[in-house]
This record gives C-alpha cells, structure tokens and sequence, in this order.
C-alpha cells in the first residue's frame, strides 16, 4: 500500500490521505472524514481569485501561496487549482451547486474547504472575510508531503471575533501583546469601539 502512495505522489497524483485535522487551530465545527492529498509541484498548481476581489480574500491567496511556496517541490504531475472567493459570486456558485443554500445557512465570517476531485477545490466564504478564514485553515494544512484538505465547514460561535485585554494603553503595545497572545493567528482586535 505504500508504494501504491509514494508512486502516486511521485506522478503528482491527488491520493487520499491521513486525517490531518491535528494541524488545526483551532478545530473548524466541521470536519469530513474523506482527506485528499494534494502534491506541491513547481508551476502545476494555482490560486484563482476573482478580478477586483476584496483585500482581504487576495492577501489570504497570498499567504496560502507563499506556504506552498515553501514545499513545493520539482517534477511534473496533475494540475490543480484552488479556486477561492465568496458563495455569491458566480464562479464558485458553478463549482458548487448547493452554494446558496450554503449563503443562507453560514453566518458572516463562515466559510466552506471542498475538494471537489483530483484538479480542484474550493475555498467560499459568506462574505470577503470568511474567505481569508477559509485559506488561512488551508494555510495550516499545508505540509512536507503537500496541501491536505477535506470538507471543512467553519464559522465563529460568537458573532464578532475580537481578542480583547487590558494592559496597556499605548496602541503598539496593544499590538505587541495581541501579536503574543495569537502568535501568528488571524485576529481582530477592538480599542474604543474601533475595528
């Protein structure tokens, strides 16, 4: 059985994989049982994001990329995309049919991982931020053997996400403390009632 592993991953094959929901900070409300490797080899995969689409959503692509970046490897395999965005917007409404029941029952900030086969899956939030959620868990995700994913559905518990303390009053010592607390983490913070 390995060597059937270790030969798919050497053609670039997406192979089923381990559970790797241990890598998960914290664990999302939902996690499928049916993991699938993803291999990281140069120029055969890819980030698609809409034209125009928010900040947020294209620096999360980004921060994804760059993780790949780190392990990918040389060779020539199955090209795959990770297309991410919002569960409104017309592309990923085409990749997953039951998007808009999903736009109807995640609340903001929630987001959705589906692998839909070997060449392509999804990343779609309820909103702009959801989608940087949604690649920042794919971000964790990725290891030496490549980008693990599984259908994965997320949202937070409570209806603002904010790390909150008190201490001190000066603005970069509310950032240096923040940045200890999370160490590495997306957040959102609030002083004064400013987001």
């Amino acid at each position: 059985m390995m060597t059937i592993l270790a030969a798919g991953l050497l053609a670039g094959l997406s192979l089923p994989a381990a559970d790797c929901s241990g890598r998960l900070t914290p664990l999302p409300q939902r996690i499928g049982t049916a993991w699938r490797c993803y291999p990281v080899i140069a120029g055969q995969y890819r980030i698609a994001v809409r034209d125009g689409a928010p900040a947020n959503v294209q620096i999360g692509a980004e921060l994804l990329r760059v993780a790949l970046e780190r392990v990918e490897r040389p060779g020539s395999g199955k090209p795959w995309t990770v297309e991410a965005g919002t569960l409104a917007e017309p592309a990923i409404r085409r990749l997953l049919p039951d998007a808009a029941d999903w736009n109807v029952r995640l609340p903001k900030h929630g987001y959705l991982i589906r692998p839909l086969d070997d060449s392509r899956l999804v990343v779609a939030g309820k909103d702009a931020r959801g989608a940087f959620y949604g690649l920042m868990t794919l971000r964790q995700l990725v290891g030496p053997e490549g980008l693990a994913a599984a259908d994965i559905i997320d949202y937070p518990v409570w209806a603002d996400r904010y790390v909150a303390d008190y201490g001190p009053a000066r603005y970069r010592d509310y950032l240096e403390l923040a940045g200890r607390k999370v160490s590495g983490f997306a957040f959102q913070w609030r002083l004064g009632g400013v987001v």
